[in-house]
């Protein structure tokens, strides 16, 4: 007889919501689909007027969510600048590129453990670049030291793990996907 945690997680599908400063994960009943108005409305986040992206890319509310998604709501980019507009063109296509299923969840957890315990692959996106890095299991890895591996300059630009703002002394895991950024003015709180 199952534990009533994994009952309760093989009736659901998990999703997560990013916002500003905070990361909720939100259970739903896999009985039905959900739309990401509805997800939203679940983690109790307001989205009116704020850019909607699942796993990065750029969608409407009314589209639909499944396990795993991970849903962005972010301040929409109004910089003033002509850069600031050709810049954010730029980062939509680097997230348009990436496939909408996050790198953890192609492969069955039993290889991804399995690849883990000898290699950690980590995906590194630049503009106009994408490179998958392959580093040593044995130890732990910064984002710094991936993207040495990957040599990629990186100081000065904004770096994200998944999609949020980390810093380069936090450690990455086999399936993060390390994006590097130029700041945008017209994008800050």
């Amino acid at each position: 007889m199952p534990r009533f945690e994994e009952f309760e997680q093989e009736n659901t599908i998990q999703v997560t919501v990013v916002t500003t400063g905070q990361r909720r994960a939100v259970n739903l009943a896999s009985d039905r689909r959900w739309s990401i108005a509805e997800a939203l409305d679940q983690a109790k986040v307001k989205y009116d007027g704020f850019e909607i992206r699942r796993n990065g890319v750029v969608v409407q509310t009314t589209e639909y969510v499944e396990d795993g998604h991970v849903i962005f709501v972010l301040t929409r980019i109004r910089g003033n600048m002509p850069d600031d507009v050709e810049l954010a063109a730029q980062v939509d296509e680097i997230f348009a590129d990436l496939d909408e299923t996050p790198v953890t969840e192609r492969l069955d957890p039993a290889v991804d453990a399995a690849l883990a315990a000898t290699e950690i692959e980590v995906t590194v996106v630049t503009t106009g670049q994408r490179r998958v890095v392959r580093l040593a299991g044995d130890r732990r890895w910064t984002i710094a030291q991936a993207l040495d591996q990957a040599k990629v300059k990186y100081e000065g630009l904004e770096i994200r793990r998944n999609g949020v703002v980390v810093e380069t002394t936090e450690v990455v895991e086999h399936g993060h996907v390390i994006f590097v950024l130029t700041r945008i003015r017209g994008n800050r709180l």
